[in-house]
Parts: structure tokens; C-alpha cells; sequence
């Protein structure tokens, strides 16, 4: 009898091993699912914070896009030439004009800048009292000319106006073609 109770404790142990064995696999195989959940929520949040960035990226890139059309549109608005050799170019009109008023590439979206040479005569307390022309060809001295209380000047005549079929000159400025001087501004509302 005594073989017969060894082979039994052998087996009550080995099977208590058994026990012990596969309880110790089935927690590591509970603790696995518990990581392996804990990395799919992980990837999950990964997963999503990836999709935000890359909308935002997207968005940031359109509005980068936009923006460098901005400024070439912008570059070609301060960028004119003229055939007329003024002390102040035409595009140092334009600029001046535009630092005046605030302007900005993103200001001057769906605007259009233009400049044109013109003649004016202003009374002593700097009014227009004629306008004489617009200019097209060049003068031998684009200085300002004193006769009696009206001084004749050269102008730069720098207007901004809205783009489309119907354009609308919103905003005008007389800029003195041989200084610089901002002489006037005339606005309407604007946005």
C-alpha cells in the first residue's frame, strides 16, 4: 500500500502543480488582454490625435497657400512700372500709399491697386482748386510750380477698388510726385 499512497501524493501534487500552473497562466493571459486593451486604446488615442494633427496640417497649409497668394498679389500691387521718370516712382506711391492707409496683403485680398500720374492745381490752403489732367507724357521737372497764391503739382492719384464686373474706387490718395507728401485721402466705407 505504500507504493500505492506515494503514486497518489505524487499525483495530488502533481496535479495541485497543475492548479497552480495553469491559474499563474490564465492571470498572465488576463494581465496580457488587460496590456494588449490598454495598447489598442493606446493606439486608438495615437490613432486620432494623428487624424486631428493632419486636419489642422491641412487647414495651416490652406491657409499658407492663401497667404503666399497674398503676397504675390500684393508684390505685384507695389511693383508697377511707369514710363514717367518721377522723383517718387509710381510703386513708391503705391507703397507710400499703402503704409498710410494700413494696408496688407491679406487686407488688399480681392482688391485692386492702381496709380495714375495727374495734374492739379491747389490753392494756398492746399485744396484742389482745378484738376488739369491725368498725364501721359513726361515732363522735363516734376516740382511743384508756384504761380500767384495756386501751386501746380504732379500727383500720383493712388486708388484702391474692389475687383469684379463692377469695380467700386473706395479709396483714393494723392501722393505728391516729387516728395512724396501725402496731399489727400478720400475714403468711403470700407471693410
Amino acid at each position: 500500500m505504500k507504493p500505492l499512497k506515494a503514486v497518489m501524493i505524487i499525483q495530488i501534487a502533481a496535479l495541485i502543480t497543475s492548479v497552480y500552473i495553469n491559474f499563474a497562466q490564465y492571470f498572465t493571459i488576463q494581465q496580457m488582454n488587460q496590456n494588449f486593451d490598454n495598447l489598442n486604446q493606446t493606439y486608438n488615442n495615437l490613432n486620432q490625435s494623428y487624424t486631428d494633427l493632419n486636419q489642422r496640417y491641412l487647414a495651416l497649409n490652406q491657409t499658407y497657400n492663401q497667404l503666399i497668394d497674398d503676397i504675390n498679389h500684393f508684390n505685384n500691387i507695389i511693383n508697377q512700372d511707369s514710363a514717367f521718370q518721377t522723383p517718387i516712382s509710381k510703386s513708391q506711391a503705391i507703397r507710400i500709399a499703402l503704409a498710410y492707409g494700413g494696408w496688407n496683403a491679406t487686407s488688399l485680398r480681392e482688391q485692386t491697386v492702381g496709380a495714375n500720374l495727374r495734374y492739379f492745381a491747389f490753392d494756398a490752403d492746399g485744396s484742389v482748386e482745378r484738376y488739369l489732367g491725368e498725364v501721359f507724357e513726361p515732363a522735363e521737372n516734376y516740382f511743384p510750380v508756384q504761380e500767384g497764391t495756386l501751386t501746380y503739382r504732379y500727383v500720383w492719384l493712388v486708388f484702391i477698388s474692389t475687383s469684379g464686373p463692377f469695380p467700386f474706387v473706395h479709396t483714393a490718395y494723392y501722393i505728391d510726385a516729387s516728395s512724396g507728401e501725402i496731399l489727400s485721402v478720400m475714403e468711403s466705407l470700407r471693410d
